[in-house]
């Protein structure tokens, strides 16, 4: 049952990451409904630790993307008659979120939003060889994991 709703979890992340200004992103309002808080407290908790947000995890939309956003994306309907512009952040940015909610449910939130990020880069910038760097790491990762969890002669 637990990996059912994985899949499920991952399956629904995947469809709200949106591809803006060449940055594989997700919007504030679809964070905030994953973490089960308010936008508005999301985004209050973004400011109040805007120290922990450089600019490459996190920008604001135009008026022009916003529109775009909302005449392409159904789910995000809700926001043509908002006046504000949302918040749109990147893999990191997203996950640090989970961090300064402090919530138990964005703690466990944050977690599935590594799922689509493993699948070799769909979230995050998928390099040429990616494929071969992660069968490269695994096995150096399995390798070492043995060395160390062979018992010592002494």
């Amino acid at each position: 049952m637990a990996v059912k709703q994985a899949l499920v979890v991952a399956a629904n992340i995947e469809t709200k990451i949106l591809l803006i200004r060449g940055q594989k992103v997700m919007l504030d309002a679809d964070l905030a409904e994953l973490y089960c808080v308010e936008t508005k407290r999301l985004n209050e908790q973004m400011r109040r630790n805007i120290e922990r947000f450089p600019e490459d995890f996190m920008f604001r939309l135009s008026a022009e993307e916003k529109a775009e956003v909302v005449a392409n994306c159904d789910h995000l309907a809700k926001l043509k008659y908002s006046p504000t512009l949302p918040y749109a952040f990147t893999e990191h940015g997203a996950l640090m979120l989970g961090n300064v909610l402090k919530s138990d449910r964005a703690v466990k939130s944050a977690s599935w939003l590594c799922v689509p990020s493993c699948n070799c880069g769909r979230y995050s910038h998928p390099t040429p060889n990616c494929r071969a760097n992660w069968s490269r790491l695994k096995r150096t990762t399995t390798s070492n994991s043995k060395q160390f969890l062979k018992p010592s002669i002494n």
